[in-house]
């Protein structure tokens, strides 16, 4: 929709608001006529407004960026990166890694494929996207639970997603 300027030889301007969604214009809704400048202009002033409530639009006024900028950084309560969940996420469930009952090991190992730097990185970044909080010691002290409690665990699931495909391709290779 937009705005039209109709003049006519009787020296008037119609101001009209007109539709050429389907190939033709057509007269949505027409607003009145006027022969002064400042008339036409408070009547197409009308229109845009009556299109932009029509519509639904929603205007950012930006003669003032730092505090609009401000405003929408504080109307953000959270985020997410949910990417490394639905993909990675399901391959992790897929290798059989799920069998390990622990939130932290899932998290831990999501997030340092995607984010492969120290302990303490990868509990700031779990903080920052997954809105998790894990202090630095928890992680070390998870890490020797892990160690000494689930490490035959995740081996047998690592040797067993692996096996059956290396079975499968030497077995291809015999064939040939």
């Amino acid at each position: 929709m937009f705005v039209r300027q109709l003049k006519l030889r009787n020296g008037k301007t119609y101001i009209q608001v007109v539709d050429k969604s389907s190939g033709r214009y057509r007269v949505v809704k027409s607003f009145g006529s006027a022969a002064s400048g400042a008339d036409i202009n408070l009547l197409v002033q009308r229109a845009k407004l009556w299109i932009k409530e029509r519509q639904g639009l929603v205007e950012l006024d930006f003669d003032d960026e730092a505090s609009t900028f401000q405003r929408v950084l504080n109307s953000i309560s959270s985020h997410k990166l949910i990417g490394v969940e639905l993909v990675l996420g399901k391959l992790f469930d897929e290798i059989g890694f799920n069998r390990v009952r622990d939130e932290l090991f899932r998290d831990i190992v999501l997030y340092r494929l995607v984010y492969p730097k120290s302990k303490l990185k990868t509990t700031e970044y779990l903080y920052r996207y997954a809105g998790k909080t894990y202090s630095e010691d928890e992680i070390y002290r998870y890490m020797d639970k892990l160690y000494y409690r689930y490490k035959s665990e995740i081996q047998r699931i690592s040797y067993s997603h692996t096996n059956p495909s290396w079975v499968e391709r030497s077995a291809l290779c015999f064939m040939m």
